[in-house]
């Protein structure tokens, strides 16, 4: 499937309702933080197709699509890299058996 980078992430510090108090940003890591990179990702490639954006890459020089989810999985899983290394706890492990 897919995977998001989820250690170690700036995050906004919510629980004031007071707009004028300014809170400092902290630091987060874990599924909370992954999802919505993917959530984004998602909006963003549905996005693509629905103004346009396919096949030339210009807004509006191609039809409007309405994509399904497969479609977005596929476009986010196909657009994807391998993975160089696993942080976790402060400690890297690079993995070297993929092609």
């Amino acid at each position: 499937d897919i995977l998001a980078p989820g250690y170690a992430l700036d995050s906004a510090l919510s629980g004031s309702t007071d707009c004028k108090t300014k809170e400092d940003g902290y630091v987060k890591a874990g599924t909370s933080m992954s999802a919505p990179v993917i959530a984004g990702v998602g909006a963003l490639v549905r996005q693509y197709f629905q103004e346009g954006y396919y096949p030339c890459g210009a807004k509006g020089c191609g039809e409007t699509i309405n994509p399904s989810g497969t479609l977005v999985k596929a476009v986010i899983a196909n657009g994807a890299q391998f993975t160089k290394g696993v942080q976790l706890g402060g400690s890297t492990t690079v993995i070297s058996d993929q092609p």
